[in-house]
């Protein structure tokens, strides 16, 4: 399978193509997401957070796979199957104007909009996008709709010298300022990078509780006392470096994953 353990590791349908989200790279057309196990989808959720979309899993995912990439652990990755199309020396995240939130007006006459703030990390949420549409549906009265998770508010608002008071961008930290033109409308749209760095993940994965981890790497198994999970658990337990140590819990995943398929 074409990048097979990078597939494998976000593990999400690839019958839907390209839809044009950053970082994004190809997963054959005939996988279908296995169901995993709680221990794997707890380690999951500390990976690329509880509620992962697309944008998030792309982010993580460029970052694990560098780092095995990194190392001479990327046999492990070729040895499942060699054809591999993503080039990590692309950098798609490299302009920060990426993660600055946007909006463009889609209904009404030309009139002032502005968002103040910044919003919080989405690494334990795990979404990295959201979007918002906007209506003003009165003289002093707007309705924000964020559009997943689904959540709405009406704001009444009132004008000083033609632009509104701060109004909540309904779940976040964000706001916005608007004129007063009724039927005037907006979508908004907010990327947010995410700010734990690989061994800050590595360090909350320690804390998982060792059941956890006797699952993922197979111990007591016939599979565990077997090649190469061996390999992979004294990676994660005894090894010091970030991309041997971090390496080999992502392997097992990724092994654990293919051996469910």
């Amino acid at each position: 399978m074409i990048n097979h353990a990078r597939t494998l590791l976000i593990n999400v349908h690839g019958g839907h193509g390209f839809t044009g989200t950053v970082g994004e790279e190809l997963v054959p057309a005939e996988y279908v997401p296995v169901a995993l196990p709680s221990h794997i989808t707890s380690i999951r959720k500390i990976l690329f957070g509880g509620t992962p979309d697309k944008e998030m899993l792309n982010y993580r995912a460029r970052q694990y796979m560098a780092l095995l990439h990194a190392t001479e652990l990327a046999e492990f990755v070729t040895d499942l199957d060699s054809r591999i199309t993503y080039d990590l020396a692309d950098e798609p995240y490299f302009d920060d104007n990426l993660f600055k939130p946007s909006y463009r007006q889609t209904a009404g006459a030309t009139t002032q909009f502005a968002i103040l703030g910044e919003i919080l990390s989405p690494d334990s949420s795990g979404t990295m996008r959201l979007t918002w549409d906007i209506e003003v549906t009165g003289g002093a009265t707007v309705h924000v709709q964020l559009r997943s998770p689904l959540r709405a508010a009406d704001e009444a608002y009132t004008l000083t010298s033609g632009l509104s008071n701060a109004i909540p961008l309904v779940g976040s930290t964000l706001q916005f300022k608007i004129g007063n033109e009724v039927g005037a409308k907006w979508v908004v749209t907010s990327l947010t990078r995410p700010t734990m760095e690989l061994g800050a993940i590595a360090e909350k994965l320690s804390t998982i509780g060792e059941p956890t981890m006797l699952e993922l790497f197979g111990v007591g198994s016939q599979q565990g006392a077997s090649e190469p999970f061996k390999t992979f658990r004294n990676l994660w337990y005894q090894h010091h470096e970030l991309p041997y140590k971090l390496g080999g819990l992502l392997l097992a995943m990724i092994y654990q994953t293919d051996k469910l398929r």
